[in-house]
């Protein structure tokens, strides 16, 4: 996981993490099991981590048949170069272009 500030208190998690899938009980979609990149943003004060609910957003990154560290680190060092201009685009409210930034930059 990786931490970048922005304005005073505020921090914006970025992080890779393994999803096991099945129903969204939100949506009523099934999700593939995988690994995902989270991007949420949160408060930092006097050591003390709050998140907004609802606030982050993820891209599917590779669906898996179960969980490895090893590809869960060799995901996050791919995307690690880049988590600075994931952020930029999540702090301009370009969504959208999270995943075929992530698509033509890590996972090509």
């Amino acid at each position: 996981m990786k931490s970048i500030k922005y304005l005073n208190d505020n921090t914006i998690y970025v992080e890779v993490s393994y999803d096991v899938g099945g129903i969204n009980h939100f949506s009523g979609e099934e999700q593939k099991r995988g690994y995902r990149l989270h991007i949420q943003p949160c408060q930092v004060r006097d050591g003390i981590v709050s998140f907004s609910p609802m606030a982050g957003r993820f891209v599917f990154l590779c669906e898996v048949g179960r969980r490895s560290d090893k590809k869960q680190s060799e995901l996050w060092l791919k995307i690690e170069p880049h988590a600075q201009a994931v952020v930029d685009l999540f702090l301009q409210g370009q969504y959208g272009m999270i995943p075929p930034f992530i698509k033509e930059k890590v996972l090509s």
